[in-house]
């Protein structure tokens, strides 16, 4: 081989090391932004899954306290009050 055809072989490496380093560094800065995109949506995703367990612990405890208010003892004495309050009125209308 000659000197000249040596020379262009290795301006042609060199071109291609010079594109080789700059796809990386192109590829790294990607992969720096992709990072910090991950960073923020898991962050996002963190914070909503919170909110969510915590507005459904919330309505655990609505829900407990309505079904205290309409439990069956609840309704039995109440349809107890109203049976005492249908013979007491039905004994005002007789009476009266």
């Amino acid at each position: 081989m000659d000197k000249q055809h040596l020379t262009l072989r290795e301006g042609e490496l060199d071109s291609r090391l010079r594109d080789r380093d700059r796809t990386i560094e192109d590829l790294n800065l990607r992969l720096h932004e992709l990072t910090g995109l991950l960073r923020k949506e898991q962050a996002t995703h963190e914070l909503l899954a919170r909110e969510i367990a915590e507005r459904q612990t919330a309505n655990k405890g609505v829900q407990k306290k309505r079904r205290a208010a309409s439990s069956p003892i609840g309704k039995r004495k109440r349809s107890q009050q109203g049976a005492l309050n249908q013979k007491c009125l039905g004994r005002a209308g007789a009476d009266g």
